[in-house]
């Protein structure tokens, strides 16, 4: 199945490369689901992950003349995805610094819901930007179990290894990961 899903998408992007807009449709179809679960589970935000949905299928409109320089559609998408996400987690932290600075000390409340989601998004970013640093099969399987959230099998089966070892591995990035974040969610 993966191998006939590979030479679908090579066919598809070749035609998407051309200008096929039937094939994009195509492309689109089938990716769609995946992008938009990554967004909403990432974002929680049904609103910013329809956004994400259409700015990711727009960079590959965009770019669909180096399309047929792709060897693997898949692990593409998983990087318009990710970095998606980490330039909308940027934008929020600057944003959310340029809110802190306009308004006057104390004048929200420190449970106030904004700024705990603020929190939560700016731990989110520290998150990725730390996995960055994690091993390259830990990191792997560590954004295929949280980011897509794919089982333990599903990992182990598209990773070509056993199960026990995605556990090991995903055990240890979140060891790591916890260990560079104090418990202020600070480096």
């Amino acid at each position: 199945m993966g191998s006939n899903r590979a030479y679908i998408d090579e066919e598809l992007l070749l035609q998407i490369a051309d200008g096929s807009e039937t094939a994009f449709r195509d492309l689109y179809e089938f990716y769609r689901h995946k992008v938009y679960y990554v967004a909403l589970k990432m974002l929680r935000s049904e609103t910013d992950a329809k956004d994400a949905l259409q700015d990711v299928f727009l960079r590959i409109w965009q770019n669909r003349t180096r399309l047929v320089e792709i060897e693997n559609f898949s692990g593409y998408l998983n990087v318009l995805i990710r970095n998606y996400i980490y330039d909308k987690f940027r934008k929020k932290m600057n944003e959310d610094k340029y809110l802190q600075q306009l308004l006057p000390s104390g004048w929200l409340g420190e449970n106030d819901q904004l700024f705990d989601e603020i929190k939560y998004r700016q731990l989110l970013e520290k998150v990725f930007l730390a996995a960055k640093k994690l091993p390259p099969q830990q990191r792997r399987v560590f954004e295929l179990s949280r980011i897509e959230g794919l089982k333990h099998e599903a990992i182990a089966t598209e990773l070509g290894i056993a199960k026990d070892t995605v556990k090991k591995h995903l055990m240890a990035a979140l060891r790591q990961l916890r260990s560079m974040l104090d418990p202020n969610g600070e480096w």
